[in-house]
């Protein structure tokens, strides 16, 4: 595909979705009809990673210069953008108790992002994945990025519990960690196919905005257990990955997958903390040093956790001073 053609098909599809988007707009009485042009708007970019699937990048721009290139920054400006959006939406949704069994509008933009995301992870699998062929293990969409697809179109049907308050907690913090840590180190996210990489811009970017909108939301950092809640639920997908991991090891021992980095057998590329899975395997063994490198690994974001859910917290406090604070 010639970049003409190419960026034809993004101006199109960026052209559609503005038209979509004032439609749904002034189809205030219409519910049903304003409800499937909103889900033909999530759908849509999958149907343009479809269209520009055999677009690549020309020699001169390979992987390795995509970081913190203009394409990177292009989407860290969207994120800003679309991330003020989201507390602006997550103030003006916060609950009121009063859902009724019905999903309230907190939990139709959480279920429409997980929409958007499994339509957008369904062409991954189905053109990187090869799901229809020789299915790509490394591809299996059980990264600790990939679970908030899962959740996201879970957690909304749920009855208002406090599981599914630790569901959106997970999102808040945890979801809104993993975005961060790929838009800020995105070392090794980049392919030289163009829609791959909008892939990974738009999965990551809608994962610090989902993140911000439930922390907004859902006042996160002002209960503890909010943060504590949270690690549960991290913890359970943490366990599930081992399993899967340790699965596809023995049945599969010509495919190789690395489910949150937690394979024993393959390298982990965090920063810190590959170095330790290194070290510890050189000096205790392979089981031994991954349980070390395991430890390190939990503290290291349950940690990054309590972070986010105290600067969170701070956030909210500083604005009730401020609000509570009676003009001179």
């Amino acid at each position: 595909m010639s970049n003409t053609t190419g960026l034809l098909y993004i101006a199109s599809f960026i052209i559609l979705e503005i038209g979509l988007f004032f439609l749904q707009r002034v189809m205030k009485s219409q519910t049903n009809r304003k409800k499937a042009v909103v889900f033909i708007m999530v759908s849509l970019p999958a149907v343009l990673l479809t269209v520009i699937n055999t677009w690549y990048w020309p020699a001169s721009f390979p992987p390795s210069a995509m970081p913190y290139s203009w394409f990177h920054f292009l989407f860290i400006g969207l994120t800003f953008i679309v991330g003020f959006a989201a507390i602006r939406l997550g103030r003006l949704y916060r609950p009121n108790g009063e859902s009724h069994g019905h999903l309230t509008k907190a939990d139709q933009v959480v279920f429409r992002f997980g929409v958007f995301l499994f339509c957008i992870e369904l062409y991954k699998q189905i053109f990187l994945g090869k799901l229809f062929g020789a299915y790509q293990w490394y591809v299996f969409p059980f990264q600790f990025c990939s679970v908030p697809i899962y959740v996201c179109l879970i957690a909304p049907w749920l009855k208002q519990s406090r599981f599914k308050e630790a569901c959106y907690s997970f999102l808040g913090i945890y979801a809104f960690i993993a975005g961060v840590g790929v838009m800020a180190l995105p070392n090794s996210v980049f392919i030289s196919q163009i829609s791959i990489c909008i892939h990974t811009m738009l999965w990551h970017t809608g994962m610090i905005c989902i993140g911000i909108f439930l922390l907004t939301n859902r006042r996160i950092g002002t209960e503890i257990r909010q943060w504590l809640d949270a690690s549960l639920i991290l913890s359970g997908f943490i366990v599930i990955s081992i399993g899967i991991n340790f699965i596809v090891h023995y049945a599969f021992p010509d495919q190789w997958l690395n489910a949150f980095f937690l394979n024993p057998w393959l390298a982990s590329p965090f920063p810190v903390l590959g170095p330790i899975l290194v070290a510890g395997q050189a000096a205790y063994g392979l089981v031994w040093g991954w349980l070390m490198y395991l430890v390190a690994y939990i503290i290291a974001f349950f940690l990054g956790g309590f972070i986010v859910y105290l600067g969170s917290g701070f956030f909210f406090r500083t604005r009730r001073v401020r609000t509570t604070i009676p003009a001179q």
